[in-house]
Order: structure tokens, then C-alpha cells, then sequence
């Protein structure tokens, strides 16, 4: 991701207080769609939420959530 990305910054931030890891080549891709499971991951390590259940999604095909993100 370039330096001169409009959100490079917030990205930055979110990388170093361990929020968002990027993807496993290390990179960031911005423009890519977050999946429901994505922002889910993103929300709970942001707030530092404890998940002890896990629940199916029946309104989306099955996929797996991939950490990190």
C-alpha cells in the first residue's frame, strides 16, 4: 500500500496496535471488500472482546474466516 493512500495512516495505526495484521504475504489490500467475518475479527480485537460461542450465519454461504486480517 502506498504511503499517499488516503487511509494510510489510519491503516498505520490500526497495524501497530495490533487491530489489523494484514494479510499472510504481509501486505494490505484497502480497495478489497471486508467480509462479515472480517469486520467481525477487526471489531473484536479493536475492543478487546471475549468470544466464548461461535454462532452458524444462515443468510450468507459458509466461509471461513480467515485470521489474520
Amino acid at each position: 500500500m502506498s504511503k499517499s493512500y488516503f487511509a494510510s495512516g489510519v491503516i498505520q495505526i490500526l497495524a501497530e496496535r495490533g487491530v489489523s495484521k494484514g494479510y499472510p504475504d504481509g501486505r494490505y489490500y484497502p480497495d478489497q471488500s471486508l467480509s462479515r467475518g472480517d469486520a467481525a475479527v477487526l471489531l473484536k480485537r479493536a475492543f478487546n472482546l471475549e468470544v466464548d460461542t461461535y454462532r452458524e450465519i444462515t443468510d450468507v454461504k459458509k466461509v471461513i474466516i480467515h485470521e489474520p486480517i
